[in-house]
């Protein structure tokens, strides 16, 4: 079941064995991009601020184009552009995203939106630059993976272990911080585990290395575990079973799997019977004794798995298995993994509702339109009720009413509200496709799959098994010295027992990229069903991966034997400078925006109109898609008794955003506080309530209009509003004076059926 991925060599001495690695230019890759990419994620959290998201994507971005303009000035120019058609649909996306801004019913967010899948590109961009800088350090790249998960793994369970010092406020057991989003967290733990695994499990590394791999095994399951994240077991699952069934390390993986299962099985066992530790809104003084226990288990637990990996990392060492034994080996631990799917089907048998009824019924409180969220303690493990059904049910709501260009790239936040079922704000509707069905329509998917398969047939080629005699179709276009170490390395491949079995650095390679994969694979199958995709922390490192292994090529295909013309070079890396500064202006623009609003908001509440003035037409200048800055430009002009300036801006925002609830909630407030205009602002919060129907506040807001109508002189009834009740800001409802109407005989016609007023119409 397990081929052999390296050279073999002869056992050597413990002293030898065990000695400390130095710092190679590998170790110095790892650990430079395993702590950049581990701060990216600390400082972007959830990517729901838009501060941090900000400085994030710019660092992204400059970093990206730093690597691509060095790939192109030093690298070899390759013979083909390996992972170019994946970065060009990536880039078609986040073009597809950046013009939806044109119809989008929230221009502001779409922009944020085109920003986001902009600094995805340059990450991506700069992977597959790093490939060309660094070809054969993908192992390189997986440990910085590593690093990178460990250090947000470690200030979670820091956050759980001693919440007296650092999150006494947290009243729920489930982990989130310190991104902010449990799934999120649980992903990034489930993404480094294929890497986790090959570390330990790797014939060439260190047995240092490779024995500190059981104890950081351990605190990423126990991280999983922690966040009760049952998207993130689900892809767990399958990221170990796509690593374990392409990677034929699967003997030593698997024992490295069983022992930190069976540890962290045990860990997790006494957390769920401590109640301090599992259940919600626990007093503080329990959860932080129970933490320092967690603590302390915790370490013993490290401890145990790294005395365990050192005992076997010792006999892989002086005493390997010979063939006969690992074919037994292998052929009982597929027996013991096909009993698991086994025993899952007989207790479903076995269970109250039989072997289908449980299926189906399992089924339909996922897809549930009605369903009820699970609690938020362990027991959601066991529990299949979701609410995504109703979130994929109001993004197909969404996307029926704009099928082939979506509602706009970040506009389901906004579009759901017409289709909601409850009160709860939602901003993204967990799942990609559903997603990207209502944000960007038909368009968005094709583009979207497009991508899926070029990477595949990117990534294929990267990890395809080849012989060293079958390096290449036409070896005699190769350069003079690249057929000569061809036909060296046919000499030796000839020589050895296997033809179809590689050996040395060339499998080592293959075997880093399909760990790389794994990663891949583990973030897609999260973000099917979960918004994960944007969450920096996740996606860049997913991209990461991605972009690596795209870039990587066919393994051992020779470069050019010259590189492009320096001038050449030259230019394509202003040109890479240039695209890199002009995306940072874009990415920059809402936060300052933002900022500015903020400024506006403070000189407000300090009376200091002519600052805030300033400061909100700068924040309008900047971004004139959003609508704050309209808000707080009225405020000044109300504040400055100009109250037909105030009206015209607030008549402005509802013009920009007319699908927004705030908008019309904004100028109808506008009219009962400043105007002392009932009729308006009835007419306005008609068209909200239209948008929002949910909102305790819109409806509040409704019925406090309602009652301060006008009335007719011998009746509770209303004026009638008729068509002013939707019509564009700035009429005056029944206070304007009608001409009178000649009455006429009209045929009866036919009913017709009610159509719903657009507020875009209006």
């Amino acid at each position: 079941m397990s081929s052999r991925a390296g050279l073999s060599r002869s056992p050597r001495p413990l002293a030898t064995a065990f000695a400390l690695p130095s710092l190679s230019a590998p170790v110095k890759l790892a650990l430079g991009l395993g702590v950049a990419l581990g701060v990216m994620a600390l400082t972007a959290k959830g990517g729901n601020s838009l501060r941090p998201l900000t400085n994030v994507e710019i660092a992204v971005t400059l970093v990206g184009a730093g690597l691509a303009a060095a790939a192109i000035l030093a690298a070899p120019t390759p013979r083909r552009s390996w992972g170019a058609v994946t970065l060009l649909l990536l880039a078609a996306l986040a073009a597809w995203s950046a013009l939806s801004i044109i119809w989008s019913l929230q221009p502001s967010d779409s922009w944020i939106e085109a920003n986001r899948l902009l600094a995805y590109v340059f990450a991506f961009a700069g992977a597959v630059a790093l490939a060309r800088l660094a070809p054969e350090r993908g192992g390189a790249v997986l440990v910085a993976v590593v690093i990178a998960v460990a250090m947000v793994c470690l200030a979670s369970l820091a956050h759980k272990a001693f919440p007296g010092a650092l999150d006494s406020r947290e009243d729920l057991a489930r982990l989130r911080e310190p991104l902010g989003y449990w799934n999120a967290l649980g992903l990034l733990a489930a993404m480094a585990t294929p890497a986790c695994l090959w570390m330990g499990a790797r014939r060439d590394g260190h047995p240092l290395a490779r024995a500190a791999a059981y104890p950081l095994l351990g605190l990423l399951l126990v991280t999983v575990a922690l966040s009760f994240s049952r998207g993130a077991l689900v892809a767990l699952a399958i990221g170990c079973a796509f690593w374990l069934a392409v990677v034929p390390l699967r003997l030593r993986g698997g024992a490295m799997l069983v022992a930190g299962v069976l540890g962290t099985g045990g860990l997790m066992a006494w957390v769920f019977s401590n109640d301090a530790l599992s259940e919600d809104r626990q007093p503080l003084a329990e959860r932080i004794g129970a933490g320092h226990e967690l603590a302390l288990l915790i370490v013993l637990l490290c401890a145990l798995l790294f005395a365990v990996g050192i005992a076997l990392t010792r006999a892989q060492e002086q005493r390997p298995l010979s063939g006969a034994a690992r074919q037994r080996a292998g052929l009982a631990a597929v027996v013991a993994v096909a009993l698991v799917p086994v025993g899952f089907g007989v207790a479903l048998a076995l269970s109250e509702r039989g072997f289908t009824g449980s299926i189906s019924h399992g089924f339909d409180q996922f897809f549930d339109t009605k369903a009820r969220a699970p609690g938020y303690g362990p027991s959601r493990l066991t529990s299949t009720g979701s609410k995504r059904g109703a979130y994929w049910d109001e993004a197909n709501e969404i996307w029926s009413r704009h099928r082939v260009e979506g509602a706009g790239a970040g506009a389901y936040a906004v579009a759901r509200l017409r289709f909601r079922r409850d009160t709860v704000n939602v901003r993204h509707a967990h799942g990609y496709l559903p997603q990207t069905a209502a944000d960007l329509g038909i368009v968005g998917l094709a583009i979207s799959l497009l991508l899926l398969f070029a990477w595949v047939a990117a990534a294929a080629r990267a990890a395809r098994r080849r012989s060293p005699s079958g390096l290449a179709r036409r070896p005699r276009e190769w350069p003079r010295a690249a057929r000569e170490r061809l036909g060296r390395a046919v000499a030796t491949a000839r020589a050895t027992e296997s033809h179809r079995e590689a050996t040395g650095p060339l499998e080592g390679h293959r075997l880093t990229l399909l760990t790389l994969a794994a990663a891949v694979v583990t973030f897609g199958a999260h973000s099917a069903i979960d918004w994960t995709w944007f969450v920096p922390g996740t996606a860049i490192i997913a991209l990461v991966c991605a972009g690596y292994v795209a870039g990587s090529g066919p393994p051992a295909a020779p470069g050019a034997e010259r590189s492009a013309p320096f001038g050449r070079r030259v230019a394509q890396a202003a040109m890479v400078a240039v695209l890199a500064l002009t995306a940072v202006w874009a990415l920059w623009q809402p936060q300052r925006s933002s900022a500015a609003a903020d400024a506006a908001v403070a000189s407000l509440s300090q009376k200091r109109l002519p600052d805030a003035r300033v400061q909100a037409s700068n924040s309008h200048a900047r971004n004139p898609l959003a609508v704050e800055p309209l808000f707080e430009m009225a405020a000044v002009q109300d504040g400055a008794n100009d109250k037909p300036g105030a009206r015209r801006l607030l008549e402005e925002a509802v013009k920009l955003q007319p699908a927004n609830p705030d908008t019309w909630r904004a100028l109808a407030e506008f009219h009962l506080s400043s105007g002392n205009d009932p009729s308006s602002a009835y007419a306005a919060l008609r068209a909200a309530v239209f948008l929002d129907p949910k909102s305790p506040q819109l409806q509040q807001a409704f019925l406090e209009a309602y009652r301060k109508l006008p009335r007719k002189p011998g009746g509770a009834q209303p004026a009638p509003a008729g068509r002013n009740d939707c019509k564009v800001p700035g009429s005056s409802g029944a206070d304007e004076k009608q001409k009178p109407k000649k009455k006429k005989k009209k045929k009866k016609k036919k009913k017709k059926k009610k159509r719903d007023r657009n507020p875009r119409d209006c």
